[in-house]
């Protein structure tokens, strides 16, 4: 049983439940930052990924193994645009 799925405790389905919709915001952000050509919040939306792809490769967070290559792929696209 790891440390954070203890689903007794009142936080824990709050905090999943936040995370998850932090998430999604992200994602809207990123979605809307690339459908205005928003080189600012594109840049922001590459820093998340990366950061993402780096807690993922250093396996801080094991749930996100799985995205691990859609993670790249993002990261990658972003800063095809950033910097393109």
């Amino acid at each position: 049983m790891g440390c954070h799925d203890d689903k007794s405790k009142p936080a824990y389905t709050f905090m999943w439940n936040a995370w998850g919709i932090n998430w999604i915001m992200l994602s809207v952000v990123k979605i809307l930052a690339v459908t205005c050509g928003n080189a600012e919040f594109i840049k922001v939306g590459l820093v998340a990924d990366a950061l993402a792809v780096a807690a993922m490769i250093k396996g801080y967070v094991p749930e996100f193994g799985p995205f691990l290559g859609m993670f790249i792929l993002e990261t990658l696209a972003l800063a095809k645009l950033a910097f393109a």
